[in-house]
């Protein structure tokens, strides 16, 4: 019986590691701007957020970006391109890039804008999102790299992975802090 305490305490410390380990701290870093359409690299022209996360300086992921652009198969050795969520990494670092849309719609709060799609991959049932596409909408203040930062700490922990002044909105689902926020929704 002892044995099996131990094993069931062992086994909820480490699946609360692996979600703090899934969530990595990200850093925003001054827009880039892709000058022209890039099929190759699978980006179009147009402004970009960027995150770093891990030991990257925004200088640093600039500098890989740079590189990929002008030839998708010269990565700087250990780094790994992940087309379908927008990030390359390389050990535990990396950075991520979302596009930048222009507002669609006015709303007293600020304004509203659709975010680049987030893919959901390993779901909680806890947290309510099934596996798929997602696309997020801001509003007030909130910026689409803010709003997938949030989402991924929820997804990460439903229970208290949202941070400091973040809420849950059930009815359509998404989150706000204050009279800014975001929802969640499928394309």
């Amino acid at each position: 019986m002892r044995l099996l305490t131990l094993a069931l305490v062992l086994a909820v410390w480490l699946a609360v590691a692996a979600s703090a380990a899934a969530a990595p701290k990200t850093t925003p870093c001054p827009t880039f701007r892709v000058l022209h359409d890039n099929p190759r690299a699978g980006y179009d022209a147009g402004t970009y957020d960027m995150q770093v996360w891990g030991n990257l300086t925004c200088k640093q992921a600039v500098t890989v970006f740079q590189k990929y652009l002008s030839n998708p198969r010269s990565l700087p050795r250990g780094w790994k391109p992940d087309p379908m969520q927008s990030a390359f990494t390389k050990a535990k670092a990396g950075f991520s890039l979302s596009r930048v849309r222009k507002p669609t719609t006015p709303n007293p709060n600020g304004s509203v804008a659709n975010c680049p799609t987030f893919r959901v991959v390993g779901p909680d049932p806890q947290a309510g999102f099934a596996a798929g596409i997602y696309q997020l909408q801001v509003w007030g203040t909130t910026t689409c790299s803010e709003a997938a930062s949030v989402f991924k700490a929820y997804l990460s922990n439903p229970t208290s992975g949202l941070p400091t002044g973040w809420t849950p909105i059930a009815s359509p689902p998404g989150f706000r802090n204050g009279t800014s926020g975001f929802t969640v929704f499928q394309p």
